[in-house]
């Protein structure tokens, strides 16, 4: 609403400044969009990277291939808790809850290089495997 002024207050005036910051970033949405896609992609690249880094992980952690199965189990477990990080996201918001999920996510990945055993592994696995639970839309 403008006053006799003809100033914006309120609801108007927050409006009228998100809109002039985001005119000022061309085709912002489709940048958000490209963040989100690639995120998706390294998610995916690293699920797969255990099965990679094994045999140097198996030797250098004097992990037996007995206890491998338990260290994937962690992750596999922790990734079927995605109804309660739909939860979480409902009762925090899309922006704040991704935004959580993604500095978590980023910071257990760089918590695997202090791992020193396969119990430190498989825990930090499951983490992962929660921050990684968080809804994502298939196709």
């Amino acid at each position: 609403m403008r006053t006799s002024g003809g100033e914006c207050t309120g609801a108007a005036a927050r409006a009228i400044i998100i809109r002039r910051a985001t005119a000022k970033i061309k085709g912002l949405r489709w940048w958000m969009m490209a963040l989100l896609m690639m995120g998706s992609i390294i998610n995916y690249l690293t699920r797969s990277s255990l099965s990679v880094a094994a045999p140097t992980l198996l030797q250098q952690l004097h992990i037996s291939t007995r206890d491998t199965p338990g260290i994937v189990g962690a992750f596999q477990g922790a990734i079927m808790l995605q109804p309660l990080c739909g939860y979480v996201l409902d009762v925090l918001g899309l922006r704040l809850g991704f935004a959580i999920f993604a500095i978590a996510w980023s910071l257990i990945s760089m918590a695997h290089a202090f791992a020193h055993n396969w119990q430190m592994l498989a825990g930090l696995r499951g983490l992962l495997g929660l921050a990684e639970a968080r809804p994502t839309r298939p196709g």
